[in-house]
């Protein structure tokens, strides 16, 4: 919902480790009316990365390794 995402993204705005990640989620796959965009994702996935959480960094590699939505490895 839309309301669901206003305070989503005000907890990434709080630098919320999981909300950045649940957010990249919904970005990477195309969630809740929101079109794919890899790149967006990528960007949140790193954000989460740097500050430890491990499925991020899963994402991260991930998308890296196949040069999605970042420059191919």
């Amino acid at each position: 919902s839309d309301m669901g995402l206003f305070w989503l993204n005000k907890a990434v705005d709080f630098k919320d480790v999981n909300a950045i990640l649940q957010l990249a989620q919904i970005y990477y796959f195309g969630m809740y009316g929101i079109s794919p965009n890899t790149s967006k994702a990528a960007e949140l996935y790193l954000s989460a990365a740097k500050k430890g959480h491990a499925i991020a960094q899963f994402q991260i590699g991930n998308i890296l390794y196949n040069g999605n939505g970042l420059k191919k490895c």
